[in-house]
């Protein structure tokens, strides 16, 4: 089995921080036993979106600072979910989301759509030759 570094390009990084990972793809050795390796590295004040596959076991370290964890089970909780009864409306979790964080996450999404909608003109007004 050859050595592997996970650390040399992150997958996704943003201002609230950086996920390295090597999967099947990515590193051969990973495909015969099946798993996954990842390293997450969270910004002050930031959090790790939950991840849910019933065929997997996520083991999670804090190696400095603090942290909490917190386990979702959403198929035990049904009513609880956005589509189950009994659960708030979009406005409700929007207004409830409102915070800083809600601000730049909208103003990401924002920027990403304008991005998106630049590189559609581009495509458009470029003409083949």
């Amino acid at each position: 089995m050859e050595s592997l570094t996970v650390l040399e390009r992150p997958r996704f990084a943003n201002r609230h921080g950086r996920l390295y990972e090597a999967n099947a793809r990515s590193f051969l050795d990973l495909a015969e036993h099946d798993i996954r390796v990842a390293v997450v590295n969270i910004a002050t004040g930031s959090m790790n979106a939950p991840f849910y596959n019933t065929r997997s076991v996520k083991v999670a370290y804090v190696l400095d600072g603090e942290g909490e964890p917190e386990i979702v089970y959403p198929h035990m909780y049904p009513h609880m979910s956005p589509g189950g009864r009994g659960g708030e409306s979009e406005e409700r979790r929007r207004e409830r989301g409102k915070g800083n964080w809600r601000e730049e996450e909208e103003e990401e999404e924002e920027q990403k759509g304008q991005e998106d909608e630049e590189e559609e003109q581009v495509g458009h007004t470029g003409g083949s030759s």
